[in-house]
């Protein structure tokens, strides 16, 4: 197996460890490895090519996990938390 693409494989690894719904998206990467099935590739710059595109996958995927823990926590806590960050804050007041 060549490098880079166990470096990616770890990747998919980490991601799905911090995914909330990990065998989901499991099966989701797995689909989209089966749908590529640059299995027989040899030429390097074609590796290179395939890992980068997998790469760039991945890092929407981090993002969509982000964004989804983002929208969890806005949920729960609403804006009251931006709200009382300035709270007790006075603008006329010296330092």
């Amino acid at each position: 197996m060549h490098p880079l693409v166990r470096d990616l494989l770890r990747r998919v690894v980490y991601l799905a460890e911090i995914h909330p719904n990990r065998e989901q998206f499991l099966a989701r990467v797995r689909a989209k490895l089966a749908e590529n099935k640059n299995i027989d590739i040899n030429d390097e710059f074609a590796i290179r090519k395939v890992v980068a595109k997998g790469r760039w996958e991945l890092r929407e995927e981090g993002d969509l996990i982000n964004l989804m823990k983002y929208r969890a926590l806005r949920q729960r806590y609403g804006s009251q938390a931006a709200d009382s960050q300035f709270t007790g804050y006075d603008s006329n007041s010296k330092r």
